[in-house]
């Protein structure tokens, strides 16, 4: 037997026998409190995504699609299925559930087995500063691959971090033609210090439980003074490549400042212009100089 209430705050009944798949009995007003079917579903639907959010270790993203995949295949439904930007937020709250809340203080932070050992058994904390400044995550099959590249790069993002930390500092190889993520870390401060003793500890990782020496031929990374200072000092024999993403973004980050978006937006010879500056960082020495000259944006030497 189930209570409920209705709008009108009038105490309903409906008597089930647990294994009906109809209703047996309906008491008075009931035919006032009819169930929006549509809205029905779009909560149905909402549930199963939050549960998911919580059981499945996929991406939310991911299994977002892949249950809507599934459910518009069904045309009365589908309209009524919960928009991403509807079940987005729903979803990571239901995933951070699961997870213990973070203490007011880093110093108070701690560190589970779970969190610091891959699902495989392997160790994955790689080292964690006594300031709990520095966290550093990776596995020995990771470092291996470092050692086994030519090539590193090196990237941070800051929007996805504990309130704790500044930065999430990653180092990725490229492998068959990906580029895949192999030592994590989180960092306080984006410093000469911080990204020195990164590099550091991976190296001291290499020699130790490896016996080999980093020392990668290239080191592709954005333009902040501290990360390529520390790269140099770290690895003298390493040759620095600035990343074509970030030269591309700080190019557009200008022609915003001299007030040219509606320009470039608008304009395809601006649009022309600014995308052809962005090409001439292909080239190195003269010939760069050379390519700016062309364009007749501005003299150089």
């Amino acid at each position: 037997m189930l209570h409920f209430e209705t709008h009108e705050s009038q105490r309903q009944i409906l008597y089930t026998n647990l294994g009906a798949i109809e209703v047996i009995r309906i008491s008075k007003h009931a035919d006032g409190c009819r169930v929006d079917v549509h809205a029905f579903h779009h909560d149905q639907q909402l549930s199963e995504l939050k549960r998911l959010a919580a059981e499945d270790p996929r991406p939310v993203s991911e299994i977002y699609d892949k249950l809507a995949t599934n459910i518009t295949t069904i045309l009365d439904t589908a309209a009524y299925f919960p928009s991403c930007d509807q079940a987005r937020n729903t979803m990571y709250y239901s995933r951070t559930k699961r997870y213990p809340r973070l203490p007011a203080r880093r110093q108070n932070r701690w560190l589970t087995a779970e969190q610091t050992t891959t699902k495989s058994g392997a160790q994955f904390l790689m080292y964690d500063s006594p300031t709990n400044d520095i966290l550093i995550f990776a596995t020995k099959a990771g470092v291996r691959l470092l050692t086994q590249s030519n090539c590193w790069c090196g990237d941070e993002t800051f929007k996805i971090v504990p309130s704790w930390y500044q930065q999430f500092f990653t180092l990725h190889v490229f492998m068959r033609g990906e580029l895949l993520p192999v030592v994590y870390c989180l960092t306080v401060r984006k410093d000469l210090s911080t990204y020195s003793r990164i590099f550091e500890v991976v190296y001291f990782k290499a020699e130790v439980e490896l016996g080999v020496q980093l020392d990668p031929a290239k080191f592709v990374c954005d333009f902040e003074a501290a990360l390529i200072t520390a790269i140099e000092g770290s690895f003298p024999n390493t040759r620095l490549q600035g990343c074509f993403f970030h030269i591309c973004q700080a190019v557009l980050w200008q022609v915003g400042q001299f007030g040219l978006g509606n320009h470039y937006a608008n304009n395809q010879e601006v649009r022309k212009k600014v995308k052809m500056l962005m090409a001439i960082s292909i080239f190195a020495g003269e010939s760069s100089a050379r390519g700016v000259r062309n364009l007749k944006c501005w003299g150089v030497g």
